[in-house]
């Protein structure tokens, strides 16, 4: 062959591979999985070597979400239990503010003491008036507090239980537990003392308090001392007027009758849908309620 038709250096090899995801760019790595070429865009740092996107996506729809013993997802730090303290927070210092415009500096120091402003009057619990149609009674009543005692003692034991629950059953599971504590809490007043009129989050506490004795059953755990708690604070609502057992006794009931059905709720993968399913079951009972006392 000619000098002039020397063939030129690299002439007759095979292509570079190219990315199968940017075919404009040569690559000589291979995802570890399916081995097709990767450019550094496309690599994802693997145990050994590099996997590609749809590889790695594909592997994390096989790992299993971390659940807890009673089916929720792992809540963290009690992030539901800190936004609900910080809404009756909230609400109890706009009521202080209220207070104040609307009557002065007495009037702010008769919220913080045991009041509640004039503004606050369609939202407390009251039979005659959640009977009249005004039903956003029996949850809005629940984020109300008549005074600094009312709303630190229920905020204390809010922080305390509802972060163990919200610990057990995950978030959302949680947070319809609490909401339909607090109005099955109300619905305690309007059918055994309907002309009362009630503020407060203490019943969706008690609420907690039944929950917790089916899910401690359910794990094994002793709820002698959570018992001994219920009965104690429960009585002390027959000997302070200001106090509604009745309140009590709804949001405990309602919180038994929840605790059981999800503590209790067929393990497997249908699980969740047997809680959801328990779930509508207490709100439908907590809607025949509301008929029944209306």
């Amino acid at each position: 062959m000619a000098a002039d038709q020397a063939v030129p250096p690299g002439a007759g090899a095979p292509p570079a591979p190219v990315c199968y995801r940017h075919t404009d760019r040569e690559t000589y790595v291979s995802c570890v999985r399916c081995e097709r070429p990767i450019c550094p865009d496309c690599m994802n740092p693997a145990s050994v070597g590099f996997q590609c996107p749809a590889c790695v996506k594909q592997g994390a729809a096989t790992v299993r979400t971390p659940r807890t013993a009673l089916g929720g997802g792992l809540s963290g730090e009690g992030v539901v239990t800190k936004v609900l303290i910080g809404l009756n927070v909230a609400v109890f210092v706009i009521g202080v503010l209220l207070g104040v415009v609307s009557e002065g500096p007495a009037g702010g120091m008769r919220v913080l003491t045991g009041g509640l402003p004039p503004d606050f009057a369609p939202f407390v619990m009251y039979g005659p008036s959640v009977a009249g149609g005004e039903w956003w009674r029996l949850l809005t009543a629940g984020f109300l507090h008549a005074g600094v005692l009312h709303i630190g003692l229920n905020m204390w034991a809010l922080l305390l239980f509802g972060t163990e629950v919200e610990r057990l059953i995950g978030r959302w599971r949680y947070l319809a537990v609490y909401v339909l504590c607090c109005i099955g809490g109300n619905i305690g007043v309007l059918l055994i003392a309907p002309n009362q009129l009630g503020v407060g989050a203490s019943g969706a506490v008690f609420g907690l308090f039944g929950a917790l004795v089916f899910f401690f059953r359910r794990l094994n755990r002793s709820p002698r001392p959570l018992i001994s708690l219920i009965v104690l604070n429960f009585a002390i609502g027959f000997f302070i007027s200001t106090i509604s057992w009745q309140a009590h006794l709804g949001g405990l009931i309602t919180g038994a009758l929840t605790g059981a059905l999800l503590a209790y709720a067929p393990a497997g993968k249908n699980r969740t849908a047997y809680q959801i399913a328990g779930l509508v079951v207490v709100a439908a009972v907590l809607f025949g309620g509301v008929l029944l006392g209306t």
